[in-house]
């Protein structure tokens, strides 16, 4: 067991499951992630597989003995098991999408932790709280950030689907009025118009809001194409690279946030 199929393990907890795609940007060689898959599924039965009726067609999961494993290396870090008979297709490309996005950030030396809302929720009930019953808007994911400059806790936002605007703008008053502990919120959406309209509001609310500053924007096909060098945008429009050589910077006239 190596450090390799150990996080392998912890991203099918942490998110539910996994496809073999995802699998594949840990083991970056699609034979090596087939012979990992197959290592865990028959010889140390640590995960099983279902038929997802989407595309890609199969996912994985762990089994009872998965969580057990990773519960004595110190790694779990979630409340409930997950099983085929909770899933649900509606929730599939939300879920890949943030796996995704997870594998992107955390390429990244400064992202010293990636939390999504199974983790989150962990972390909640360490201190007593069930995020569920609160009733305000929690993130899809934070990240916690150290840098020479100091210590981050970032936001992840996933917006796939379109919303009425009233939504999008409650969304974003209730991350203002609760979750002053945020020092970024990034907004990563499937379309330019859901971009646009949350742009739009934070833009008119500006002024009712504490952190209208700290929102973020990018279309999910920019952040795909360019990864950790893409940039992002705030309400205004005014161009922003979270991660950004300082040379680079000062050339293109872009703002950096680390």
């Amino acid at each position: 067991m190596n450090e390799k199929m150990l996080k392998l393990m912890t991203l099918m907890a942490e998110h539910g499951y996994i496809t073999m795609q995802e699998a594949q940007s840990i083991y970056e060689c699609e034979r090596s992630t087939q012979h990992n898959i197959k290592l865990l599924l028959n010889d140390y039965s640590f995960a099983t597989d279902f038929e997802t009726a989407m595309d890609p067609k199969r996912a994985y999961y762990l089994t009872v003995a998965g969580y057990e494993h990773l519960e004595m290396f110190g790694r779990m870090r979630v409340n409930m098991h997950f099983s085929k008979h909770n899933y649900d297709k509606k929730y599939f490309y939300h879920t890949l999408i943030g796996l995704k996005i997870r594998l992107l950030f955390e390429k990244h030396p400064a992202v010293v932790d990636y939390r999504p809302e199974k983790v989150l929720a962990y972390y909640g009930a360490l201190k007593g709280e069930d995020i569920t019953q609160q009733k305000y808007k929690h993130c899809d994911a934070e990240m916690l950030l150290k840098t020479a400059g100091g210590e981050y806790k970032v936001g992840v936002e996933i917006e796939l689907t379109s919303k009425k605007y009233y939504r999008l703008l409650s969304a974003v008053k209730s991350i203002d009025a609760h979750r002053s502990d945020l020092d970024k919120v990034l907004w990563i959406c499937s379309y330019e118009l859901i971009m646009k309209d949350l742009q739009t509001a934070v833009s008119k609310c500006r002024r009712e809001l504490k952190y209208p500053d700290r929102h973020l924007f990018i279309l999910m096909r920019d952040l795909e194409a360019t990864g950790l060098a893409a940039t992002w945008c705030d309400f205004e429009g005014n161009k922003i690279k979270l991660f950004d050589d300082k040379k680079q910077s000062e050339q293109s006239g872009q703002r950096e946030l680390l």
